[in-house]
């Protein structure tokens, strides 16, 4: 995470680190961390944490709560800002973060442009196959009923290698950024490159895959 949109202060064996409720929403990107974290709520508003295939939970001045290393998570920001106390290396305990039960939204209402999961994510994966389940039941945009008709989420081998589908991959060549996406050509796999350019099949979700940074080469 761009240690831009925070502060922080090494004491002892923790960190103190603080977060302005006017970071802009988009800064707080899916991460994972090199270390387990236990990780101490010392103020804060309406701030949540967000762990990959589950729904944000709040984080409660007071509480503490446990981050696996190499887990994708992320936080939301709050209204107030939010100042935590950091441990790192630690032992996990045998419950860490589904203390706090979260209701399961019906992913078949949803739009896949407002999915609450991680693009890229198992639980992503569920929610573009629900919402495929609908076409022709249910009015969608015309956006979202052209990105479900193409193969967006879908698994393949390319080159050795698992690639999704029709899901834009963020790339950067010669100064200039842009996405590659692979696609089905009969029984071959292509991959196509663009370059400062978007398709109106794909300009909604390449703009949110760009922000979440999670595609990235």
């Amino acid at each position: 995470m761009n240690n831009k949109i925070y502060t922080q202060e090494k004491k002892g064996n923790y960190i103190i680190r603080k977060f302005s409720n006017l970071v802009e929403s988009e800064e707080l990107k899916w991460h994972k961390d090199a270390d387990n974290r236990k990780v101490f709520v010392i103020e804060g508003a309406n701030w949540k944490l967000q762990m990959d295939n589950e729904l944000p939970i709040e984080l409660k001045e007071g509480n503490e709560y446990y981050i696996p290393k190499e887990s994708f998570h992320r936080v939301i920001k709050g209204t107030t800002p939010l100042k935590i106390k950091i441990f790192e290396g630690v032992i996990l305990p045998s419950k860490t973060l589904k203390e706090e039960k979260t209701t399961i939204p019906n992913l078949s209402k949803i739009s896949i442009f407002e999915t609450p999961y991680r693009y890229g994510s198992q639980m992503w994966i569920e929610h573009i196959e629900s919402r495929r389940k609908m076409l022709g039941k249910i009015s969608m945009s015309e956006s979202e009923t052209e990105t479900l008709r193409t193969n967006i989420g879908k698994d393949v081998l390319f080159n050795g290698k698992m690639v999704m589908l029709d899901t834009p991959y963020l790339i950067e060549e010669n100064g200039q950024e842009g996405f590659e996406v692979f696609v089905q050509d009969g029984k071959n796999i292509k991959k196509i490159k663009h370059l400062n350019e978007s398709s109106k099949s794909n300009a909604i979700i390449k703009k949110v895959v760009v922000s979440e940074n999670i595609f990235r080469k």
